[in-house]
């Protein structure tokens, strides 16, 4: 499935996608309107799903909000994501750090970059992690 995935992507751009070596860099000038696709606690069934669905939309561009560190079906898809730590990750290490102003940072900077102009979930919503996380209520939408 995982494979079948890629190719549709790569026949799609007709580009060959060396995952060790990619970095992806937009420009600020896309007028398209942004959707986020929280991926927050999900199977690699739902990320194939969810990538399958939104992952090569022209007419909006799309960010993946993402929990699990491994990437690389979205490197390899050329997609754009951005990393939150998994709820049990903050749950197990509750005192190293400052999480709840890691977390309120990451979201202003996720929503102050990307500007989204509406949000798909799957799984967790954000406010169902930050209960998981122990901080909800910390972060302004």
């Amino acid at each position: 499935m995982i494979q079948l995935l890629i190719s549709f992507f790569n026949l799609k751009k007709k580009v060959k996608v060396n995952a060790q070596s990619i970095f992806l860099q937009y420009s600020s000038d896309d007028s398209r309107p942004t959707v986020l696709v929280t991926l927050i606690s999900v199977d690699e069934k739902t990320v194939t799903r969810a990538l399958l669905r939104h992952g090569n939309k022209n007419s909006y561009r799309v960010v993946f909000i993402v929990t699990n560190p491994d990437v690389r079906l979205f490197q390899e898809a050329e997609c754009i994501f951005e990393y939150l730590p998994a709820p049990t990750i903050v749950e197990n290490m509750q005192d190293v750090g400052d999480w709840q102003s890691y977390l309120q940072e990451r979201w202003n900077m996720i929503n102050s970059k990307w500007s989204p102009r509406w949000t798909v979930e799957y799984g967790l919503n954000i406010k169902t992690y930050l209960n998981k996380t122990k901080y909800v209520g910390t972060l302004t939408e």
